[in-house]
């Protein structure tokens, strides 16, 4: 596996520098990856196992780290920003010949996904997906210092001495998107059929199912919703499952 996995770099369109992994098994289908909040592509090694069983399959993959994110370079968070990578990210594969290209994106990559969707995508799979609105700006949601923060500074950090970058910061305009999604809006103009698989354990995926149940009934009638037993929004509980369903999932739409 590991040679066929290359780092590699590419930039946004605010000249930001984006690392990513190239997984290569042909010139045909790619599958791009996205990754959480404040998050990045080694996450629970959630994507070199994907990207191990989609090459496997004759399949490509990328993932790559969202700006301020990992490795890439420094920056706030915003819907703005985020979607502007993965734009770039689409952008970067198809400079390489790609026609066939999917995304695979978890949590709040997932809404960056939706939200820069073009026709171009093949479908997706969404793990744990931000599909409708939640509103994160209450005080309660942010720590003493957070708060401070935001007020002299607009954003705020989140730090994690267990991840590659110890800081990221967050601005809190990326609250005020999530809270004031549109998801009729969001969906309006979405063409391909959609994976959505959540877990029933934990706060997180009990507060994003509801959304997902609604956003369902928007998408193409090829589109399912799964629901994974004993699984939280990590998901490490039932990774497998993840696997084999987005396996099926995608060599069904690169037919």
């Amino acid at each position: 596996m590991q040679d066929k996995m290359e780092k590699i770099t590419f930039k946004n369109s605010r000249d930001l520098k984006l690392v990513g992994n190239f997984y290569s098994a042909g010139d045909e289908a790619m599958v791009i990856m996205c990754h959480g909040f404040a998050s990045d592509q080694y996450a629970n090694d959630r994507f070199g196992k994907l990207a191990q069983a989609l090459n496997e399959r004759g399949i490509s993959a990328l993932s790559f780290d969202f700006s301020g994110c990992g490795e890439s370079d420094d920056d706030t968070l915003t819907a703005d920003k985020l979607s502007d990578d993965l734009i770039s990210a689409v952008d970067y594969v198809k400079t390489l010949g790609y026609k066939k290209i999917a995304l695979f994106s978890h949590s709040l990559g997932a809404y960056i996904s939706l939200r820069t969707y073009s026709e171009i995508i093949r479908t997706m799979v969404l793990l744990g997906p931000l599909t409708g609105p939640l509103d994160f700006r209450a005080d309660e949601f942010y720590t003493a210092e957070q708060r401070r923060e935001i007020e002299a500074k607009g954003y705020f950090t989140i730090k994690n001495e267990n991840r590659i970058r110890k800081e990221v910061m967050v601005d809190s305009q990326l609250a005020t998107d999530i809270a004031e999604i549109d998801q009729k809006a969001l969906f309006a103009e979405i063409n391909c059929p959609i994976l959505m698989i959540h877990g029933d354990q934990g706060e997180m995926e009990a507060t994003l199912y509801p959304c997902s149940k609604d956003a369902i009934k928007l998408v193409s009638g090829d589109s399912t919703l799964v629901i994974l037993e004993g699984s939280s929004h990590s998901f490490v509980e039932a990774y497998d499952k993840v696997i084999q369903l987005s396996i099926e999932w995608f060599s069904k739409h690169f037919d």
